[in-house]
């Protein structure tokens, strides 16, 4: 008997949501990263990135002759992108970037439809979305290492909730070769291990896929060395010796701006914790404190706006929310459960589990169905009985995995008292996710206020892109400028200071594989003039970097510095070579150029020396 039509668009239905989901996501991505496409470079890591992209398409050697602290897996992603459209533009990495977001708010938004339901991966996909320009738009709109580390964190939540252990650990090792903080979500990978007690093996799986590519890697660089740039010879670089309140407030401006992009998440979250602590007190029906419905806007009554569905399990109880003991015993009798991803196209059931088997997925990601056993009370979404009596499951039961996910990255992110404002992207994964659960349990009224708002305040945070002063960006034209206009396409330069983008915009190579001068006197702009000087540079670097000087004289030196603790009058070695061989030609903007003396080739050889002004 030819199946009904009714059966057909039940049958096409979870794909069609998919590709409206994925459509939409896609939208605000580029919507929100507009900004990024109009300016050029963003921060002095793009700028670091590009030149060496260029120092390794002349035959640098990465940990050798292309030095940095990051692990190598972005600046060969420059590499690629400069390989196949040219060097001249980072247009192909904003394009990765918005990729790289994209697919991490999908992934999102699978984790969240999984655990509990259509109207909740959307609100996860679009809260990720939103979040990652909420902080200042150089943090945000530059093409840097956290922006292609995120994918890579939620990719391994989502392949460890669908116990793809191996998988789970490639993509931990992926997050670590993008950032070493990317590390962090190996915890919340195991605590989902365990909570589905999947025994040693898997654990051997996990800690294979993400052991072998990181020692792989090493091996190809050479152990001693590639460790040596990646975690052992930041020593000085990683403490916060003398450097005060600088620190503490940088890194309360950075939480503050996430905050507030997220302000509308934090007070659903808020207001429901309040709730699951105090079950059943008078009120908890409202706008934003009763067991609520749908993520987004739509109907919210019956079985159909389950709260958080089980998606990890457990009888709840007051306690901090997701406790891990409370769901063991469930979330194991839920991994026998091998049909969890139904259609989405009802979108009114809930999930008790999230299916954890070892063989393919069959069913759509983006979706949940209810499972016997666990429907929500009738007109409670969330598992709130009429009565006001806690169901079986309280409010963001099952989150205890994404808590400990957060806690992981904030923890992450103050590796090193450094704050920079793009470390807090780390948390961007998590805390949508845990918005996602909270807003699914208000009332679809309260939900969709809330994702409103935190649309507007993407918006604001958007607007600053298109806004943001451009100071320092002029400043690196001019100098990028003036560079030019004294050496030749073949010239070395040094070019002392923290902006490295210099060498990417005048188009000349650097004189040493140290592009900035915090490699040799330990200067960061996240800790400020603490412990600044020759002696805290990095083990071995100024034999080095002597050894460059003599071997590879640069046509051109510029001190940046511009009255920093770094400039070369306070570095002894670097003075006395520049009094030596060098002679001041020209200042501009605070910036020093400072002319080879002595035989010249090039531009140089051509040009009586200017005199200085």
């Amino acid at each position: 008997m030819p199946p009904s039509r009714t059966a057909e668009r039940t049958a096409t239905a979870p794909t069609t949501n998919r590709m409206r989901l994925v459509a939409v996501l896609a939208a605000l991505t580029v919507l929100t990263r507009l900004p990024s496409f109009f300016r050029t470079p963003w921060n002095p890591d793009e700028g670091f990135l590009a030149t060496q992209a260029r120092q390794l398409a002349h035959g640098g050697v990465l940990y050798d002759t292309v030095v940095d602290r990051k692990p190598p897996l972005v600046p060969w992603l420059y590499r690629g992108a400069f390989a196949l459209f040219g060097d001249d533009s980072l247009w192909p990495l904003r394009v990765a970037a918005v990729l790289a977001v994209l697919a991490g708010a999908v992934l999102a938004a699978s984790i969240a439809a999984r655990r509990w339901g259509e109207r909740a991966a959307w609100t996860a996909g679009i809260c990720y979305v939103f979040l990652t320009v909420g902080l200042s738009p150089e943090d945000t709109q530059a093409a840097t290492f956290e922006v292609f580390m995120l994918p890579w964190t939620v990719a391994a939540i989502w392949c460890a909730e669908r116990s793809r252990w191996l998988c789970a650990g490639l993509a931990v090792a992926g997050a670590v070769l993008s950032k070493q903080t990317g590390g962090a979500v190996l915890l919340p990978v195991f605590a989902l291990l365990w909570q589905a007690r999947a025994g040693w093996g898997a654990a051997l799986r996990v800690a294979a896929g993400a052991a072998l590519p990181v020692v792989s890697t090493a091996l190809a660089y050479q152990p001693g060395r590639f460790l040596y740039w990646i975690a052992t010879g930041s020593g000085s670089y990683l403490s916060a010796d003398g450097a005060g309140l600088k620190p503490v407030l940088r890194a309360l401006a950075g939480l503050g701006l996430l905050t507030l992009a997220a302000l509308p998440l934090v007070v659903a979250l808020v207001q429901v914790i309040r709730r699951r602590t105090s079950p059943g007190r008078p009120g908890d029906t409202g706008d934003l404190g009763g067991a609520g419905g749908s993520g987004l806007a739509g109907d919210h009554g019956g079985t159909g706006g389950s709260g958080l569905a089980g998606a990890l399990g457990g009888t709840g109880g007051v306690g901090f929310p997701g406790d891990f003991g409370a769901i063991s015993d469930l979330r194991h009798r839920s991994s026998l459960d091998h049909h969890s991803d139904p259609s989405l196209h009802d979108g009114r059931g809930h999930h008790d589990g999230r299916g954890h088997h070892d063989g393919p997925d069959h069913h759509s990601d983006l979706s949940c169905h209810s499972a016997p056993g666990h429907l929500a009370a009738p007109g409670r979404p969330g598992g709130t009985r009429a009565s006001g009596a806690p169901g079986p499951h309280p409010p963001l039961s099952g989150t205890a995995d994404l808590w400990l996910w957060l806690a992981v990255s904030l923890g992450a992110a103050t590796v090193g008292f450094q704050f920079f404002g793009h470390y807090f992207l780390q948390l961007v994964p998590p805390l949508a996710l845990l918005g996602a659960a909270a807003l699914h349990e208000l009332t679809a009224r309260a939900a969709t206020a809330a994702l409103t708002a935190t649309a507007l305040l993407a918006c604001g945070f958007v607007g600053w892109g298109f806004t943001a002063g451009r100071t320092e960006l002029d400043h690196a034209h001019r100098l990028a400028d003036t560079v030019r206009s004294y050496t030749d396409r073949g010239d070395r330069v040094l070019l002392w200071g923290m902006h490295p983008e210099g060498y990417w915009l005048s188009r000349r190579m650097p004189a040493s594989r140290y592009l900035t001068a915090g490699f040799l006197t330990n200067f960061s702009g996240g800790r400020g003039e603490a412990r600044v000087g020759e002696r805290y540079a990095m083990d071995g670097a100024w034999p080095r970097f002597e050894r460059e000087l003599r071997l590879r004289p640069p046509e051109l030196i510029v001190d940046d510095s511009r009255g920093k603790r770094y400039g070369i009058q306070r570095v002894p070695t670097l003075r006395r070579h520049l009094h030596r061989h060098y002679e001041k030609v020209a200042t501009i903007d605070g910036s020093e150029f400072y002319l080879r003396t002595g035989p010249r080739t090039g531009a140089a050889a051509s040009r009586p020396t200017p005199a200085a002004r």
